[in-house]
């Protein structure tokens, strides 16, 4: 769990060695950007990615490229327009 920790921005590189993560939570932090192909690497993930409480404004297409076998994904909260 990394919720709460006040990251502002996810480079595309940050879960690159943690290709058997299974869930995510980035919730209640401050991202305001998510690099494309940042969970590139991260296939695994079928529970979920908590994304929400942040201060999120837009997503580019390939932001989740590579969630292939996601379940939940969860943006509540953010500023998405």
């Amino acid at each position: 769990f990394l919720s709460g920790n006040k990251l502002e921005l996810l480079h595309e590189d940050y879960f690159k060695e943690l290709v058997n993560l299974q869930k995510l939570d980035l919730s209640e932090n401050v991202l305001k950007k998510i690099h494309p192909y940042t969970f590139r690497n991260l296939s695994n993930i079928r529970e979920s990615l908590r994304l929400e409480y942040q201060n999120i404004h837009g997503l580019n297409q390939r932001t989740f490229f590579g969630l292939r076998n996601l379940n939940e994904l969860y943006l509540s909260f953010n500023r998405i327009s």
